[in-house]
Parts: C-alpha cells; structure tokens; sequence
C-alpha cells in the first residue's frame, strides 16, 4: 500500500510538473504573438524611423514623402516588409494610389501622378521578391490589380512606358523568389501578356528585355516548359514571338547583349524537350543555325556558348 501511494504521488507530481509546463509554453506563445502583433504595427510615436514612415503610409498628406523616404532606405527597408505588409490599412492605401489613376491611362497623366505609381510599384516589387510575403501577396491577388498597366496602350509615351516597365519589374521579381509562383502566372495567363508586349515594344527597350526575362525564366521551369510545350499553337506563338524579336534586333544598329541572351536561353529550353526538339530545330532562325560564331565578337562568352549547346543539341554542330 505505500508503494502505491508512492507511486500515486509521484504519477500527481509528473502530472502538476506538465501541466506547469504547458502552462509556461501558452504563456511564451502568447506574449510571442503580442511581440509580433506589436512589430507588425507601426505607431506614429516608434522612434525607428522606417516604422514612422510605416505608419504614415496610411494618412493621405503623409503618403507620397513616406513612400519616397522608404524606398530611400531600401537596403534597411527588405528587413522591415513584413510590418509593411501586415500594417492594417497599408496595402490598401498603396493600392488606392494604382487604382485611381486607370482612368488616366489614355496619356492624360501627369509626371508627378506617374512618379508617384511608379514608386508604389517599386514597394510591391520588394514585396514580391520577400520569400516569406510572396505567397500571400499572389494570396491577395495584387498582380490583378496590375492588369491595366501591362494592357493598357504606350504610344510612345515616356510615362507610360516607365509604368509598364516597372509593372513587368514586379513580375520579375516573383519568377525570380520561387518557382511556386508559376501556377499562379499561367492562370494569369503571363505568357501570353509578355509576348503581346514584346512584340509591341521599341526594339532592345527594356519592356522587350523584361518580358523575355519573364518567359524565359518560366520555360526555365518544369511546369512552365510544360505549359507551353503541350500545344502546338501554344509553342509556336512563343517560337513564332522569340524569332520576331531575333530579326527585329539583329537588324538594329546595337543588338542587346541581355535580351540575346534571355532569347537564346528561350531556345535552349526548348531544344531540351524531345517532344519539341525538332519543331524548334525547324524554326529555329538561319542565321542560329548556320553560323556558330555568329556572337565571337560579343564580350559575354555565354552568348557563344548557349548557341553551340543549342546546335549541339539539335544535331546542327556535327554538320558544321
């Protein structure tokens, strides 16, 4: 009997020792929650600068010199996002900023109003390479609101050019931070966006550059490849797109290194693929196929060598 009662005491006191423990663990949690709750919102009083201008994202005089300071201390500001992005109020009022400006997208915006979306651009495109915001920024479906910046018609103009560029620089950024965001840009229907765009863009301007990153950068990936791959009038509208731009700036006086680059990374891509390795060797341009130093003067030797990998692989190099 008192062995019993030993072993009931001791059985009480292992119980009480448990239960002093998770009470001690739900006491950590939740002053771990109160911390993060208090770093993720900012108060106009918090001595840490970036968290004032934080605060003041939401108050319509304060905004746009907020905006500015912040992109000012962008190294700083990559370990402040997310009190930026959990901020009550602020990705809403960053939004307002790009929403109220659709209607004067026909060319009637002013400098200063496209300066200011500009920047707003910018703080989403921090946003979206953040490892740990990306998928709640796709979550909250903020590219949709981006739409009418990538469809809307340039002309030429220098502020709308500017705007779609740095538009094209969020998507960049979100191929660019994992390969879980290409789902999302094939619902988006990106693929399709881009080559529209690089086929209306100047020649070598950095909207071509951008959205042949942007392709190049899914065909990098075994779903995107896929993707485009699984259609023929799908693969060839891209092929038909690579080879247009090819042309369009081999016949330019300065051919750009970077977007030669991004192209034949394209073509790379495709010549791995056994279902498609012979339909791009068919459309492949003459100049690629004929001449394998076609880029022995370029100072980028990647150039070459992509090119030789290309003809390697659609059996053109032993026949030179």
């Amino acid at each position: 009997q008192q062995q019993q009662q030993i072993a009931q005491q001791q059985q009480q006191q292992q119980l009480l020792i448990q239960q002093q423990q998770q009470q001690q663990q739900q006491l950590n949690s939740n002053n771990n929650m109160k911390n993060q709750q208090q770093q993720s919102q900012p108060g106009e009083m918090d001595p840490n600068p970036i968290y004032q201008c934080i605060s003041k994202l939401i108050i319509p005089e304060e905004k746009h010199n907020a905006i500015v300071t912040l992109l000012k201390q962008r190294r700083e500001l990559n370990n402040y996002l997310p009190a930026l992005w959990y901020s009550k109020g602020v990705v809403a009022s960053l939004l307002l900023e790009i929403i109220q400006i659709y209607p004067k997208l026909n060319a009637s915006i002013t400098k200063d109003e496209s300066d200011n979306v500009v920047n707003v651009l910018s703080l989403f495109q921090a946003i979206a390479s953040h490892p740990q915001i990306y998928r709640e920024f796709l979550e909250a479906k903020i590219p949709y609101y981006l739409y009418p910046l990538l469809s809307m018609p340039i002309r030429g103009n220098e502020k709308l050019t500017t705007l779609r560029i740095t538009t094209l620089g969020v998507f960049g950024a979100l191929v660019m931070v994992s390969t879980d965001v290409i789902d999302f840009l094939i619902k988006f229907e990106m693929i399709p966006r881009c080559l529209k765009i690089m086929k209306e863009s100047t020649p070598n301007d950095w909207n071509q550059i951008v959205s042949t990153f942007i392709i190049r950068r899914m065909l990098m990936t075994e779903k995107g490849i896929n993707f485009v791959c699984e259609k023929k009038g799908r693969f060839e509208d891209v092929m038909n797109t690579l080879n247009f731009i090819f042309n369009q700036i081999m016949n330019s006086q300065a051919p750009s290194p970077r977007l030669l680059k991004y192209l034949l990374r394209c073509y790379l891509e495709f010549t791995k693929q056994p279902n498609c390795v012979q339909t791009t060797a068919n459309m492949l341009p003459i100049q690629l196929k004929q001449n394998a130093q076609l880029f022995a003067d370029y100072e980028d030797k990647t150039l070459t060598d992509n090119l030789n990998t290309i003809l390697m692989n659609i059996g053109e190099m032993k026949r030179q």
